[in-house]
């Protein structure tokens, strides 16, 4: 047994002088390749997924299949969207660096411990959450509003809103065009899709 590890590890120590020096210069590709097979795996999980979805590196979501989202959305880098209480993100909706979704709590009236309850969480269209906010069980936030950075979000928050602090508080209602909200909607939309045609059409050439 000895004989076959120290062989084993002579074995190495020659593929590592022979190779070792290449395979480090190529190992943040490959740790690039599993976080894209990582994600594409965990899109394919969602109930629902439309087009030009982008979850940046370390974005996780838990129970998938209870999760989902609409056209145009991007989820920033380590974003945790915990599914069990169930979750549905609209259209044109952008998650900021570091944001939790938190479907599912603990009773503060009993054990703590494996107890547990839960509610589902809306955000409808053209909503933005700006880097860690945490949004609690049970919040429905309106389309079009913005939630600041590190805000924590209790309660509903209503649509065309400012919303900031812990708890979060509206500080500011927006006075929006509706149609020239459309009308940009539908500019980015075609753009994207376009682009990713594009891409792909030369992706298959290659």
């Amino acid at each position: 047994m000895w004989l076959d590890q120290w062989f084993v590890q002579k074995i190495a120590q020659v593929f590592y002088w022979r190779y070792g020096t290449t395979l480090k210069h190529e190992s943040h590709k490959w740790a690039l390749i599993q976080e894209e097979n990582r994600i594409e795996r965990l899109k394919a999980e969602l109930a629902s997924c439309g087009e030009d979805v982008v979850l940046r590196d370390g974005a996780n979501i838990l129970v998938p299949q209870k999760v989902r989202l609409g056209h145009h959305v991007a989820i920033g880098h380590h974003s945790l969207l915990r599914g069990l209480g169930g979750i549905t993100i609209g259209n044109f909706v952008l998650l900021g660096d570091h944001v939790i979704l938190a479907t599912s709590s603990h009773p503060t009236d009993e054990v703590h411990y494996h107890n547990y309850w839960e509610a589902p969480i809306t955000l409808h269209d053209n909503v933005w959450l700006g880097a860690g906010v945490l949004v609690m069980p049970g919040v429905t936030i309106g389309k079009n509003s913005v939630i600041g950075a590190g805000a924590v979000v209790t309660e509903d928050i209503p649509a065309n809103s400012v919303a900031v602090g812990m708890p979060a508080k509206v500080i500011k209602t927006l006075d929006l065009d509706p149609e020239a909200i459309t009308q940009q909607m539908r500019a980015i939309r075609t753009t994207r899709i376009t682009r990713q045609q594009l891409t792909s059409e030369v992706e298959d050439i290659f």
